[in-house]
Parts: structure tokens; sequence; C-alpha cells
């Protein structure tokens, strides 16, 4: 079952706020505030902490929530989380438009005027150019070995490696998602479908996941960190769908109060909307309780006294 979490954070008086120091349950990318930023509190009682990096484009937290990927200036940094050391990768020139790690939590892609990977993250890292397809990237997905990407465009699913190869041919692609087994999930919105594509690497084979009698609107799909769940954001119904990976059958559906955008993984939690105003909310999912949950941006030392 899926549940809504009501956030207390903004119960807390004055004085309480100002105390909390800790625990700490994460790091995201704070979008409209250019930084990464620590996440002071537990799920359903939470707020945005410290910058760990400011001045950042864009950024995208690893799935062990230990690293993290950021443009800042012209270089491309990898952090490590919480304490906010840095390494440079290497330069980058303009904006990214997509970015996304591997599984394995050692390899993350970037999107933009080029499309690369960075890969042995742990070790020596190595960058790895790839042939771009032919239109923008709107999703990305990065293999196992972090030597080739998976890239929805307008058009379609494309295999970035030495060279760009179309697998699947379809108008309408909202968002793509690689399990840990290695089966791609495709959200083809237009047509209110899911799609599951196996053996991309060497012949694929596509199938159908969620057909239009479904109901749902995929605006993003996902899979959970345990591989069992595909998480569906159901744009126009305001409300996230899960179905089990091995037998298809729903497993729960969580009602928002708001239009799900995305389900982009940032370490133990998903991001489901995208906060561009400096008084949006964070809107998080965490798979862990199947709770949604909002963290208020707001400064909390200067939040109202509320009496019974």
């Amino acid at each position: 079952m899926f549940s809504r979490a009501i956030p207390t954070t903004l119960l807390l008086a004055a004085g309480l706020a100002a105390q909390i120091t800790g625990p700490t349950s994460g790091v995201v990318f704070d979008e409209a505030g250019h930084s990464l930023r620590i996440v002071v509190g537990v799920p359903g009682a939470s707020y945005l902490g410290a910058s760990v990096l400011s001045a950042v484009q864009a950024a995208a937290v690893a799935p062990n929530g230990k690293l993290a990927a950021a443009v800042s200036g012209d270089h491309v940094v990898l952090v490590s989380l919480p304490s906010g050391e840095s390494k440079d990768l290497g330069p980058w020139a303009g904006d990214v438009t997509q970015m996304s790690w591997n599984h394995s939590s050692d390899a993350v892609g970037l999107a933009g005027a080029d499309l690369v990977i960075f890969r042995n993250l742990t070790g020596e890292p190595e960058r790895v150019d790839l042939a771009e397809p032919a239109g923008a990237v709107i999703s990305m997905a990065v293999a196992g070995n972090g030597k080739s990407a998976l890239v929805a465009t307008a058009d379609g699913v494309w295999l970035a490696g030495s060279e760009a190869r179309v697998i699947y041919a379809g108008e309408g692609v909202a968002d793509i998602a690689l399990s840990p087994s290695g089966d791609l999930y495709v959200a083809a919105r237009s047509r209110k479908e899911v799609l599951k594509i196996r053996s991309w690497d060497e012949s694929p084979e596509i199938s159908l996941v969620l057909s239009a009698a479904a109901a749902l609107d995929p605006a993003a799909v996902a899979i959970s960190p345990d591989g069992l769940l595909l998480l569906v954001a159901d744009g126009a119904g305001r409300a996230l769908a899960s179905f089990r990976v091995d037998s298809g059958e729903a497993a729960g559906r969580l009602a928002l109060e708001f239009e799900p955008a995305l389900l982009d993984r940032s370490g133990d939690y998903f991001l489901l909307s995208r906060r561009t105003q400096a008084q949006d909310p964070v809107e998080l999912f965490d798979p862990a309780t199947s709770a949604a949950f909002f963290i208020p941006t707001q400064d909390l030392t200067l939040a109202p006294v509320l009496e019974d």
C-alpha cells in the first residue's frame, strides 16, 4: 500500500527549528537554488539544510547516496557526500539536458552539446564519448558496464555507443528506465503505453507491459531500488502507480496533490517534480515506506509558532 506522509516540519516552533542539526537523510539537487543541499530530518519531517555545493548548473545523486555528479562552471565534478569534497572529471561546454547514473553508482552519463559517460568513478575516472542520436535527448539510462547508454528522443529510443542505432522507433516517448537485470522500460506517453525491451544490445525484443486500457498517463517510469517494482508517474491522473516486474500485476497506487512530471532517482528517493521557483517545495517519493512527502524550502527559523 502507498501512503501520503504529511510533513510535520511546518509545526516546528522557531526556537526548536533553529536547534535541529540532524539527522540527515540524503542530498538532493535544488534546481531553483542551483545547489546540492542536505535533507535534514526524516521523510515527513524534514527540510533543506546547508549546501554541499553551490553554483551548480545541473547535478544528479548516485543510487548509493554516497556520490553526486555536478556541472559547475565549465567543468564536471564528482562530489563525495555529504562531506562535499570534490574531484574534477573534466571540462563541459554548454547546457546539460539529462544526467543519469548506472545502478552500481560507478558511471554517470550527461547529455547536452555532447553525449558523454564518466565511468570507473570509484577508481581512475575515464571519459567515454558516445555517438549522438538524431535529435535532442529527453531521457537517458546508462548501461551497467558504463560503456554505452540508452537515450530517448522525440522519435524513439537509441543505443548510443561507438555508434548510435535505433532500437525502438515511435513518437511520443516521455521517459525510459533500465532495470538492474538489464530490461529497458519505455513510457510511450502519446500512446498511453509502457513497453519493455529485452536484448536491446543485440536483437531487441519489444513487449507491451501496460496498454491504454490501464487508463494511465505515463509521464515517467523508474525501477524501485530492489528491482522488484515498476514505478509509473501518472501525470494526468495525479498519482504514482506500481507494478510487479515479474508478473505485471498492480502493486499499489498513491494519489498525489500535483501532477508528477518525473521519477528521477536521488539516492534513496525519487524526485517527482522540478523545482524551478524559490517558493516551490521539493516533492519526493520514498520507496522504503511507499510514501510521498514534500520538503518546504523556506527558512524554518522564520516559521510562526502554531498553537492548538
